[in-house]
């Protein structure tokens, strides 16, 4: 036995292919506006990310103008006469570290005064 057929007639043909092109139709339009409303959405976000940025860049910039004042040598040194600081005597320098121990030796010598001290004492780069 054959299986039986399903017999539409030609207007309902005409309805279902209908149908099918118009549900394509809008599922492309509404997949349009979406992207497009996501791609404004991402636009805003990014504009604030951007405002933000600059700001912290600005923030940034006067933390590093105002941190190269408070270590300027003048202003420390203006700080150190004010608290009626000094340097250390020789004697009250204590080293620590890999370089320590070679400075120590050089500090034990018998000439061991201010200037072979500070000829000792490993260099800032």
């Amino acid at each position: 036995m054959m299986p039986r057929r399903l017999s539409l007639g030609r207007s309902t043909r005409w309805m279902l292919l209908l149908g099918l092109i118009a549900l394509i139709g809008t599922s492309a339009a509404i997949a349009q506006v979406w992207t497009h409303l996501r791609a404004f959405e991402l636009g805003y976000k990014i504009s604030k990310a951007t405002v933000q940025r600059n700001k912290l860049r600005q923030i940034n910039r006067r933390l590093r103008v105002e941190a190269a004042l408070l270590k300027s040598p003048e202003r420390l040194a203006r700080v150190a006469a004010e608290l009626k600081l000094a340097p250390p005597e020789p004697e009250q320098v204590r080293l620590i570290g890999r370089d320590a121990r070679a400075t120590a030796k050089n500090r034990t010598s018998a000439n061991a005064g201010p200037a072979s001290l500070a000829a000792a004492l490993p260099r800032r780069r």
